[in-house]
């Protein structure tokens, strides 16, 4: 592979032992005879990349990542963004342990603004919002200008009009009123005028003829 720098800018040894990186190292050497997989280098945590040739597709090599713990699974590590660039083969040349070192810095000082700034925003008194006596309402909600005190309470007895029943004839609107009188003889009382209403005896009046 080209570009790429020395293998131990590739390798961390920070946690390893001495016979770990002995293996480490020569796992690294690219021209040993017979050998068909290479290692690339690691992440801070340990967990080693790999390369080998693939045999379909000639310019794109294999890789792979091999965990520092085998019994956990993979959803338990959280490799580095910059090596699962590099083995979705978005990357070409892989990190090195510099680059890593810098970025876990540079998430370490983000964090750390963020804890800054969230316990400034918590040190800040709230402000209430002065409410105007006369804006409240008689359940102490403020808008109490808004309601309609003109407005009569609804009568639990009589059925709520429908929509479509503005657009009906006159006609059609008498039945359904005497089909609901039917059914509930409270709405009968309310469409004929309340509990005062008195009827009138009718009276003929005198029709002018033209001559």
């Amino acid at each position: 592979m080209t570009g790429l720098k020395p293998v131990s800018e590739y390798i961390y040894l920070g946690n390893s032992g001495f016979l770990r990186s002995l293996y480490l190292r020569w796992k690294a050497l690219r021209h040993v005879p017979f050998r068909t997989r290479f290692l690339i280098g690691t992440d801070l945590d340990g967990n080693t990349f790999w390369e080998w040739h693939n045999r379909n597709y000639p310019g794109r090599p294999r890789r792979m990542v091999q965990l520092r713990t085998a019994k956990k699974d993979y959803v338990d590590y959280k490799l580095p963004p910059q090596w699962n660039q590099w083995l979705r083969h978005v990357r070409v040349v892989p990190p090195t342990i510099e680059e890593l070192v810098l970025d876990e810095a540079r998430i370490a000082s983000i964090q750390a603004k963020v804890e800054a700034a969230e316990q400034r925003w918590k040190s800040v008194p709230l402000k209430q919002a002065a409410v105007d006596p006369g804006s409240v309402s008689p359940q102490g909600m403020p808008g109490s200008e808004m309601l309609n005190t003109d407005a009569r309470p609804a009568d639990s007895n009589a059925k709520p009009e429908a929509p479509a029943d503005k657009f009906r004839p006159k006609s059609e609107q008498a039945e359904r009123t005497r089909e609901d009188a039917a059914v509930n003889p409270a709405v009968e009382e309310h469409s004929a005028g309340g509990a005062e209403f008195q009827p009138q005896a009718w009276q003929s009046k005198p029709i002018k003829r033209e001559d």
